[in-house]
């Protein structure tokens, strides 16, 4: 645990954005969520509260952001706590959708809350299982609102660029209702790792759905960022083999160390034909 800490803390020496993105609240937080939405290669975000100021307008409750670059308008509402978020935090946006639709004479808007909750507390210490009630996600669905905490936000930008993934890869994520899960459409399930032997470095991936071969690039959902390896090879009751299938328990090699694997761990299959779209 010290250790991830430590490397969420280095972070803010090189990418001060994501390290605000886990400590900030109010309009410095906003402007930390701008710059990863720009790493992340949206390109028609706009300040709400800038533009009405551009127009001379002030002390108009607004959203904290809009994206335009697609069909949907997605509008932001940013917020920063100290706990975690009551229905009003979580849902305002809705009106804000509601009064743009009115505004702009279109139905093509949709609402996303975006919480840095229990900012205090060091990410890896606060509840990220469960950050939004389920009433409130209940909620969240039935309006059509994204939820998204700024620590999968931050998960999410150090992944995207770490594994040099593009922006199709992830930008249908942001128009997910209900909590946004962060994994990019080029990823594939296949299983768990259930074992690990660290003084060979091998892992023991539990087939569960698809398959892997030799050579396939492969993503293991560590507890800050998705890291990437090739699969060089693997092995079943010590034999090497060409495909692992559903319910194979395999070894493999890995880069991974202790501090990284934890049994359950989530893998999946890097496929290639959906990074070239």
């Amino acid at each position: 645990m010290a250790v991830l800490e430590q490397e969420i803390e280095n972070e803010q020496n090189t990418n001060a954005y994501l390290f605000n993105l886990l400590t900030e609240t109010g309009d410095a937080l906003v402007q930390a969520i701008i710059k990863t939405l720009q790493i992340l290669g949206f390109k028609q975000i706009k300040d709400a509260d800038k533009e009405l100021a551009a127009q001379g307008i002030e002390k108009q409750n607004r959203e904290d952001l809009q994206i335009h670059d697609y069909e949907t308008t997605l509008l932001l509402e940013v917020k920063g706590i100290k706990g975690f978020p009551c229905d009003d935090d979580a849902i305002a946006v809705q009106k804000y959708v509601v009064l743009r639709m009115r505004e702009w004479e279109s139905v093509k808007i949709q609402g996303l809350t975006i919480i840095n909750h229990q900012r205090h507390i060091p990410p890896l210490e606060r509840d990220n299982t469960l950050p939004f009630r389920q009433e409130i996600l209940d909620i969240a669905k039935e309006q059509q609102i994204g939820l998204l905490t700024t620590w999968d936000l931050h998960r999410l930008a150090r992944s995207f660029v770490q594994n040099k993934w593009n922006h199709k890869q992830i930008k249908d994520l942001f128009y997910q209702v209900g909590r946004i899960n962060i994994l990019p459409s080029h990823y594939e399930f296949i299983g768990t790792i259930e074992r690990f032997i660290e003084s060979k470095g091998i892992l023991g991936i539990k087939i569960e759905a698809s398959s892997l071969r030799p050579g396939d690039r492969i993503a293991f959902k560590l507890p800050v960022i998705f890291e990437e390896q090739k699969c060089e090879s693997l092995e079943f009751e010590k034999n090497l083999i060409e495909v692992a299938e559903v319910g194979m328990l395999v070894g493999t090699k890995t880069h991974l160390t202790k501090k990284d694997v934890r049994i359950g761990i989530h893998v999946y299959k890097v496929i290639y034909n959906k990074m070239e779209e």
